[in-house]
Protein backbone atom coordinates (compact mmCIF):
# COMPACT_ATOMS: atom_id res chain seq x y z
CA UNK A 1 0.00 0.00 0.00
CA UNK A 2 2.78 2.42 0.96
CA UNK A 3 4.68 1.55 -2.18
CA UNK A 4 1.60 2.31 -4.19
CA UNK A 5 1.29 5.79 -2.62
CA UNK A 6 4.94 6.57 -3.05
CA UNK A 7 4.83 5.56 -6.69
CA UNK A 8 1.48 7.23 -7.41
CA UNK A 9 1.55 10.59 -9.31
CA UNK A 10 -0.69 12.26 -6.68
CA UNK A 11 2.29 12.42 -4.34
CA UNK A 12 4.13 14.66 -6.79
CA UNK A 13 1.04 16.76 -7.34
CA UNK A 14 0.52 17.30 -3.61
CA UNK A 15 4.16 18.10 -3.05
CA UNK A 16 4.14 20.60 -5.88
CA UNK A 17 0.95 22.15 -4.54
CA UNK A 18 2.39 22.57 -1.01
CA UNK A 19 5.57 24.06 -2.43
CA UNK A 20 3.70 26.60 -4.53
CA UNK A 21 1.43 27.46 -1.60
CA UNK A 22 4.42 28.06 0.68
CA UNK A 23 6.18 30.26 -1.85
CA UNK A 24 2.99 32.18 -2.49
CA UNK A 25 2.37 32.73 1.24
CA UNK A 26 5.97 33.84 1.80
CA UNK A 27 5.74 36.26 -1.08
CA UNK A 28 2.39 37.58 0.16
CA UNK A 29 3.76 38.06 3.70
CA UNK A 30 6.81 39.89 2.37
CA UNK A 31 4.75 42.18 0.15
CA UNK A 32 2.22 42.78 2.98
CA UNK A 33 4.96 43.69 5.49
CA UNK A 34 6.60 45.99 2.96
CA UNK A 35 3.26 47.70 2.28
CA UNK A 36 2.73 48.23 6.04
CA UNK A 37 6.19 49.74 6.28
CA UNK A 38 5.48 52.06 3.35
CA UNK A 39 2.15 53.09 4.88
CA UNK A 40 3.85 53.83 8.22
CA UNK A 41 6.53 55.90 6.49
CA UNK A 42 3.86 57.81 4.62
CA UNK A 43 1.99 58.54 7.87
CA UNK A 44 5.21 59.77 9.52
CA UNK A 45 5.95 62.05 6.59
CA UNK A 46 2.39 63.35 6.66
CA UNK A 47 2.66 64.10 10.41
CA UNK A 48 5.95 65.91 9.80
CA UNK A 49 4.33 68.00 7.08
CA UNK A 50 1.35 68.86 9.32
CA UNK A 51 3.69 69.72 12.19
CA UNK A 52 5.61 72.05 9.91
CA UNK A 53 2.36 73.72 8.81
CA UNK A 54 1.20 74.18 12.40
CA UNK A 55 4.58 75.60 13.37
CA UNK A 56 4.42 78.06 10.49
CA UNK A 57 0.89 79.10 11.49
CA UNK A 58 1.96 79.59 15.13
CA UNK A 59 4.86 81.78 14.01
CA UNK A 60 2.51 83.88 11.87
CA UNK A 61 0.04 84.26 14.77
CA UNK A 62 2.81 85.20 17.18
CA UNK A 63 4.03 87.81 14.72
CA UNK A 64 0.51 89.23 14.36
CA UNK A 65 0.00 89.30 18.14
CA UNK A 66 3.31 91.11 18.59
CA UNK A 67 2.32 93.62 15.91
CA UNK A 68 -1.14 94.19 17.43
CA UNK A 69 0.39 94.61 20.90
CA UNK A 70 2.76 97.24 19.54
CA UNK A 71 -0.06 99.05 17.76
CA UNK A 72 -2.23 98.90 20.89
CA UNK A 73 0.56 100.40 22.99
CA UNK A 74 1.00 103.20 20.43
CA UNK A 75 -2.76 103.88 20.40
CA UNK A 76 -2.96 103.89 24.21
CA UNK A 77 0.01 106.26 24.42
CA UNK A 78 -1.64 108.56 21.88
CA UNK A 79 -4.96 108.51 23.78
CA UNK A 80 -3.24 109.19 27.11
CA UNK A 81 -1.65 112.32 25.63
CA UNK A 82 -4.85 113.45 23.89
CA UNK A 83 -7.05 115.72 26.07
CA UNK A 84 -10.64 114.71 26.87
CA UNK A 85 -10.14 111.04 25.99
CA UNK A 86 -10.93 108.40 28.63
CA UNK A 87 -7.32 107.14 28.97
CA UNK A 88 -6.13 110.75 29.31
CA UNK A 89 -8.70 111.46 32.02
CA UNK A 90 -7.90 108.18 33.80
CA UNK A 91 -4.22 109.12 33.79
CA UNK A 92 -4.97 112.57 35.21
CA UNK A 93 -7.23 111.10 37.90
CA UNK A 94 -4.45 108.74 39.00
CA UNK A 95 -1.99 111.64 39.10
CA UNK A 96 -4.38 113.77 41.16
CA UNK A 97 -5.11 110.90 43.54
CA UNK A 98 -1.40 110.32 44.06
CA UNK A 99 -0.82 114.05 44.61
CA UNK A 100 -3.76 114.28 47.03
CA UNK A 101 -2.52 111.28 49.01
CA UNK A 102 0.96 112.78 49.19
CA UNK A 103 -0.39 116.17 50.36
CA UNK A 104 -2.62 114.53 52.97
CA UNK A 105 0.30 112.53 54.31
CA UNK A 106 2.52 115.60 54.38
CA UNK A 107 -0.16 117.67 56.15
CA UNK A 108 -0.71 114.92 58.71
CA UNK A 109 3.02 114.67 59.41
CA UNK A 110 3.33 118.44 59.77
CA UNK A 111 0.36 118.58 62.13
CA UNK A 112 1.69 115.76 64.28
CA UNK A 113 5.17 117.28 64.25
CA UNK A 114 3.76 120.67 65.23
CA UNK A 115 1.95 119.18 68.21
CA UNK A 116 4.90 117.07 69.34
CA UNK A 117 7.41 119.92 69.04
CA UNK A 118 5.34 122.48 70.91
CA UNK A 119 7.37 123.15 74.08
CA UNK A 120 4.69 125.38 75.64
CA UNK A 121 1.94 122.81 75.07
CA UNK A 122 -0.19 125.37 73.22
CA UNK A 123 -3.69 124.29 72.20
CA UNK A 124 -3.89 122.78 68.73
CA UNK A 125 -5.19 125.10 66.02
CA UNK A 126 -5.79 124.65 62.30
CA UNK A 127 -7.75 126.98 60.05
CA UNK A 128 -8.28 127.71 56.36
CA UNK A 129 -10.43 129.48 53.79
CA UNK A 130 -12.49 127.36 51.42
CA UNK A 131 -14.43 128.09 48.25
CA UNK A 132 -17.83 126.86 47.09
CA UNK A 133 -17.57 123.17 46.31
CA UNK A 134 -14.41 122.87 48.41
CA UNK A 135 -13.79 121.28 51.79
CA UNK A 136 -11.62 121.80 54.85
CA UNK A 137 -10.05 118.62 56.26
CA UNK A 138 -8.12 118.49 59.51
CA UNK A 139 -5.47 115.69 59.37
CA UNK A 140 -5.06 115.46 63.14
CA UNK A 141 -8.70 114.95 64.11
CA UNK A 142 -10.08 113.84 60.65
CA UNK A 143 -12.93 116.34 61.07
CA UNK A 144 -14.07 118.12 57.91
CA UNK A 145 -16.41 120.80 56.64
CA UNK A 146 -17.47 121.15 53.00
CA UNK A 147 -19.38 124.05 51.45
CA UNK A 148 -22.15 123.07 49.04
CA UNK A 149 -23.46 126.59 48.36
CA UNK A 150 -23.54 130.18 49.65
CA UNK A 151 -26.77 132.05 50.24
CA UNK A 152 -27.51 135.79 49.78
CA UNK A 153 -28.27 136.14 53.51
CA UNK A 154 -24.64 135.25 54.26
CA UNK A 155 -25.42 131.72 55.33
CA UNK A 156 -24.14 128.54 53.76
CA UNK A 157 -25.26 124.98 53.12
CA UNK A 158 -22.52 122.76 54.49
CA UNK A 159 -21.56 119.13 55.05
CA UNK A 160 -20.02 118.56 58.49
CA UNK A 161 -18.24 115.33 59.45
CA UNK A 162 -16.96 114.84 63.00
CA UNK A 163 -15.00 111.92 64.50
CA UNK A 164 -17.35 109.33 65.98
CA UNK A 165 -20.44 111.26 64.93
CA UNK A 166 -20.65 110.72 61.17
CA UNK A 167 -21.69 113.35 58.66
CA UNK A 168 -24.57 115.85 58.56
CA UNK A 169 -25.88 118.03 55.75
CA UNK A 170 -26.89 121.39 57.25
CA UNK A 171 -28.67 124.27 55.50
CA UNK A 172 -28.50 128.01 56.20
CA UNK A 173 -25.61 127.74 58.65
CA UNK A 174 -24.64 131.14 60.05
CA UNK A 175 -21.12 132.44 60.74
CA UNK A 176 -20.13 131.73 64.33
CA UNK A 177 -21.73 128.28 64.40
CA UNK A 178 -19.68 125.87 66.52
CA UNK A 179 -19.38 122.07 66.55
CA UNK A 180 -17.71 120.59 69.69
CA UNK A 181 -16.31 117.06 69.51
CA UNK A 182 -13.83 114.75 71.23
CA UNK A 183 -10.89 112.95 69.66
CA UNK A 184 -8.36 110.72 71.43
CA UNK A 185 -9.45 112.00 74.83
CA UNK A 186 -9.11 115.69 73.89
CA UNK A 187 -11.85 118.27 73.31
CA UNK A 188 -11.97 120.26 70.07
CA UNK A 189 -14.17 122.92 68.57
CA UNK A 190 -14.83 123.47 64.88
CA UNK A 191 -16.02 127.00 64.08
CA UNK A 192 -17.47 128.53 60.92
CA UNK A 193 -16.04 132.06 61.16
CA UNK A 194 -17.19 133.63 57.91
CA UNK A 195 -19.42 133.05 54.86
CA UNK A 196 -19.31 135.46 51.94
CA UNK A 197 -21.91 135.08 49.21
CA UNK A 198 -20.24 137.68 46.98
CA UNK A 199 -16.79 136.07 46.96
CA UNK A 200 -17.98 132.48 47.47
CA UNK A 201 -15.52 132.14 50.31
CA UNK A 202 -15.80 130.75 53.84
CA UNK A 203 -13.40 130.56 56.77
CA UNK A 204 -13.35 127.63 59.17
CA UNK A 205 -11.05 126.49 61.96
CA UNK A 206 -10.51 123.67 64.45
CA UNK A 207 -8.91 124.32 67.80
CA UNK A 208 -8.25 122.31 70.92
CA UNK A 209 -10.25 123.33 73.96
CA UNK A 210 -8.28 123.08 77.21
CA UNK A 211 -10.12 122.13 80.39
CA UNK A 212 -10.10 124.84 83.05
CA UNK A 213 -9.23 122.41 85.85
CA UNK A 214 -5.85 121.58 84.31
Amino acid sequence: MSNWFEDHPIRSILGHTFLVSGITWAAFAFVFDENKLNVHKAEVENLKAQTGQYKAKVEVLESRISHLTLENNKLHSWLVNTPKTIPHLESKVKELEATNASLMKEASQKAASSVESNPLDKPYYNGAKIEKGGAFFDPLTTASLGVNSFNPNYTADVQVTLPGKGGDHLKDVKPGTQWPFNHNGKNYLMVLHETNWLTNMAKVSIQEVKSHNK
